[in-house]
């Protein structure tokens, strides 16, 4: 087993190493990680940062909002399940 982990692990190294070499072009090619940015490049990633702000505003306002109403109809002694069984 000790030899199967060996064999593994260094041909997990080579296409590491390998994926780190042929990479490094694509890596170097955002202009924007230099700070050659153009107006619209930069509207975009406002609008985008904005956009993903309100997604979770709205996600966390929503699960607020579930959590408020279970909290309300436990104070007020809770709604009979519509699904139980009638005796």
């Amino acid at each position: 087993m000790t030899r199967l982990r060996e064999v593994v692990h260094s041909r997990l190294a080579r296409w590491l190493v390998l994926g780190i070499l042929t990479c490094t072009a694509t890596a170097r090619s955002c202009p924007v990680c230099y700070g050659q940015t153009d107006v619209q490049t930069s509207q975009g990633m406002s609008m985008a940062v904005l956009l993903l702000g309100g997604v979770t505003a709205g996600v966390v306002a929503a699960l607020g909002s579930f959590f408020m109403n279970i909290r309300r109809r436990a104070l007020r002694g809770g709604a009979q399940a519509t699904f139980a069984p009638k005796d």
